[in-house]
């Protein structure tokens, strides 16, 4: 847990730093769904998505947030955009199954 903690000041620092850092929201996201702060991490992505369309890894995170928040349909979409961006990243997959 503490790791976790310091990884999100890690992330915040680096936004504070570079407000357009996408990688930086995509990890902050992946952070706040292992916290169980799953509103966070939603719109942690939404931020992103905004910054950057294309950033496959976004739409992964996001759909673990709203799958854990039981927003199946929500999750099933962002799993798609992924797979469409990132067909490589079985991830997407391994989620969407």
């Amino acid at each position: 847990l503490k790791r976790r903690r310091e990884a999100l000041e890690f992330c915040n620092r680096a936004i504070g730093m570079n407000g357009k850092y996408v990688k930086a929201y995509s990890t902050k996201a992946r952070v706040l769904v292992d916290l169980g702060m799953y509103e966070q991490a939603v719109d942690c992505c939404d931020v992103a998505i905004v910054l950057d369309l294309n950033a496959e890894e976004i739409y992964s995170a996001k759909g673990m947030a709203l799958e854990a928040l039981e927003k199946y349909q929500e999750a099933l979409q962002c799993y798609n955009v992924g797979i469409e961006l990132a067909p490589h990243n079985p991830l997407v997959y391994y989620k969407k199954g």
